[in-house]
């Protein structure tokens, strides 16, 4: 009898992420779009601010600001990207295969806090040395490959919508 209990919980849980997936949709992809094009846009823009080595003031600060943006951006996509993980791994709907994120992603609120201690820890140190050209071009290829992955996240999703 247990055994049908645990059973009729997790289909339970599932159809409520399920539901809640489908709720959220919608908007949820209308901001990972809006924040995909800001990103792309912003980093077709600016990569020569990555690599700005040399003493010009306005260069520099136009560097700085630059790299401040995709700082922001990897924030907000990071979220999206947590926020879709949740919701999908609880729906059914995909496996985890990071393996770290793998033996987190059964624990929400354990991911949730070491994703925003990563993400958050990451994004400080790129600030941090953000006056370094290294740093710059760090942040401008994280900005990258989360525009990247939302994209894939959009396209995952637009396949159950």
């Amino acid at each position: 009898m247990k055994y049908f209990e645990e059973i009729h919980e997790k289909n339970d849980s599932k159809a409520a992420a399920f539901i809640l997936s489908q709720q959220i949709a919608f908007p949820l992809s209308m901001i990972a779009m809006v924040t995909v094009v800001v990103a792309f846009g912003h980093l077709m823009a600016h990569p020569q601010h990555t690599i700005a080595i040399g003493d010009d003031p306005l260069t520099l600060a136009n560097a700085k600001k630059a790299t401040i943006w995709s700082l922001t951006i990897v924030g907000v996509l990071s979220a999206l990207d947590l926020v879709w993980t949740l919701i999908a791994h609880q729906s059914g709907a995909m496996r985890e295969l990071n393996p770290l994120g793998n033996g987190l992603i059964h624990d929400p609120v354990q991911l949730i806090l070491f994703k925003i201690t990563i993400t958050g820890l990451a994004i400080g140190i790129l600030y941090y040395l953000h006056e370094q050209p290294l740093a710059r071009r760090a942040t401008w290829w994280c900005c990258l490959v989360l525009t990247l992955l939302t994209a894939r996240w959009l396209t995952f999703n637009s396949m159950f919508l």
